[in-house]
């Protein structure tokens, strides 16, 4: 059983700042706060507290929206889960703590006010978002629906795919990031990620 620890600049436990914050064990992410979790699908490792705070370290350094800048540098917001595969999709939770304004945004409203900025950065970065589309991810598996917003982009003259799904709890938001490299395998990863019944 691990916890996170060492998140940011700010090092914060679960029992301290924000109780957002998930557990892995063995190959499931489980999040309580969120009553969500992820199975690793076949291929797939999860990074370790080091890698997770070199994420943090990153975006730090090299996002150019100074909100975002700011959250991540004061610990309001951090990578708490990332899994990646051999071929490189990949998959990450980011936990957001909103603060009070939260309570009069929802998941649909949080993804709204945050699309501008997703799409400027990954164009600052040279890819080009071809398409965005916002609305619900249903897990045909389960039933269980989220909150979404699908990106087609194309990199270096490759498509890639990524979708965005936002899950809130009191003034937290989780966002749950997968990118690959065709919708099939888009569904297929989104598809490990399950409300906790």
């Amino acid at each position: 059983l691990t916890e996170r620890d060492g998140i940011g600049e700010n090092s914060m436990k679960a029992n301290e700042t924000t109780s957002g914050i998930g557990m892995i064990e063995g190959s499931t992410y489980r999040n309580k706060f969120f009553s969500v979790e992820y199975t690793l699908p076949e291929g797939y490792s999860f990074y370790n507290a080091d890698q997770l705070t070199a994420m943090n370290s990153a975006i730090i350094k090299l996002h150019n929206d100074q909100a975002v800048l700011d959250a991540f540098k004061k610990g309001n917001a951090f990578f708490d889960m990332t899994a990646v595969a051999e071929n490189n999709p990949n998959v990450s939770v980011v936990i957001q703590i909103a603060g009070s304004d939260a309570t009069i945004v929802n998941e649909a409203g949080y993804i709204e006010a945050v699309r501008g900025k997703i799409i400027d950065q990954l164009n600052s970065t040279g890819a080009a978002v071809k398409s965005d589309e916002t609305g619900t991810y249903t897990n045909l598996k389960t039933g269980d629906k989220f909150t979404a917003m699908k990106l087609a982009i194309e990199t270096q003259g490759a498509p890639l795919y990524e979708e965005i799904l936002c899950i809130k709890a009191g003034d937290h938001f989780m966002n749950v990031t997968v990118t690959a490299s065709d919708e099939v395998e888009l569904d297929s990863v989104l598809s490990h990620l399950t409300r906790i019944r």
